[in-house]
């Protein structure tokens, strides 16, 4: 449960350093491309493992 708070702490912090919206809005992006990336890496190492013969 606690893993999840982080979405409502986070983006007042980013505001707060950044202090302008538009590159907070930025910086979320580019962190959810990160993210993305990283799932579809995953998913791709995910395929290449062989399956067992039974």
């Amino acid at each position: 449960c606690l893993l999840f708070l982080g979405i409502f702490s986070t983006p007042g912090l980013i505001w707060y350093l950044t202090g302008s919206g538009g590159m907070a809005l930025f910086l979320c992006t580019i962190g959810f491309l990160f993210s993305l990336t990283g799932s579809f890496i995953y998913v791709e190492l995910g395929n290449n493992i062989p399956e067992s013969a039974t």
